[in-house]
C-alpha cells in the first residue's frame, strides 16, 4: 500500500513540475503591423476635417497659398483635386479642406503576441 502512495505522490509531483516548466516556457509570435500616423511637418498640406482621425492627408506639402480656415472654395483649384471637384484621395469636396503643418508617416511596428 506504501508503495502505491508513493508512486501517486511521484506522479503528482512531476506533473506539478510539467506544469510550472509549461508556465516559464511560452509561445510567442512575432508580428509586424504598419501604421499610418499624422506628425507636425515644416511645411503645409491640405487636410480634410473629417479624415484627420483616419490618418489621411490629401495633399502633401501644398503650393497653393496658405488657408487656415475650412469653408471656402479655396481648395478647387489646388491639384489634388479631380473632376467635378472632388478629391482624388478622398473623393470629398473643397469646402471642409485647410492647411495645417502636417504630413502622414508610415511606421512598422513589432509586436510579440501570445
Amino acid at each position: 500500500m506504501r508503495d502505491y502512495r508513493n508512486k501517486i505522490k511521484f506522479e503528482i509531483a512531476k506533473v506539478t513540475q510539467d506544469i510550472v516548466d509549461s508556465n516559464e516556457f511560452k509561445i510567442t509570435k512575432t508580428v509586424t503591423i504598419t501604421l499610418d500616423i499624422i506628425v507636425n511637418s515644416n511645411y503645409y498640406s491640405i487636410v480634410f476635417t473629417l479624415h484627420l482621425k483616419d490618418s489621411i492627408v490629401c495633399h502633401v506639402n501644398c503650393e497653393l497659398g496658405m488657408e487656415s480656415n475650412s469653408g471656402t472654395d479655396h481648395f478647387i483649384h489646388c491639384s489634388c483635386m479631380g473632376t467635378n471637384n472632388k478629391c482624388t484621395i478622398c473623393n470629398c469636396g473643397p469646402r471642409s479642406r485647410y492647411h495645417a503643418m502636417v504630413k502622414l508617416i508610415t511606421l512598422n511596428k513589432v509586436l510579440e503576441v501570445m
